[in-house]
């Protein structure tokens, strides 16, 4: 379950790659592709280790000039879910 108030990060295994309009995430250990829209590419891009979620949401929700309610609750969803497809992981990096 994700927890807002904490800091995440791509796992090392998967790669972020964007082809003209589309986007992808890949899995390069097992080669599974996920087809990605292009806020949760966003979303996904901005995982630094150094923000929490909350502050990604926020971060991309004001680019998109979206209601902050509805893309909040949209985000946590979309971060569940790349939690047990293994995409994210808790964690901090730092460069």
């Amino acid at each position: 379950m994700l927890d807002i108030e904490k800091k995440y990060v791509l796992k090392d295994n998967i790669l972020l790659k964007s082809i003209n309009d589309s986007f992808f995430a890949l899995d390069t250990n097992i080669g599974t592709q996920y087809r990605l829209n292009r806020v949760s590419y966003d979303l996904l891009s901005s995982l630094d280790g150094r923000k929490k979620i909350i502050d990604v949401i926020l971060y991309v929700a004001s680019h998109y000039k979206i209601e902050e309610d509805v893309f909040r609750k949209d985000s946590i969803e979309f971060f569940d879910m790349a939690i047990s497809k293994k995409i994210i992981t808790e964690g901090e990096k730092y460069e």
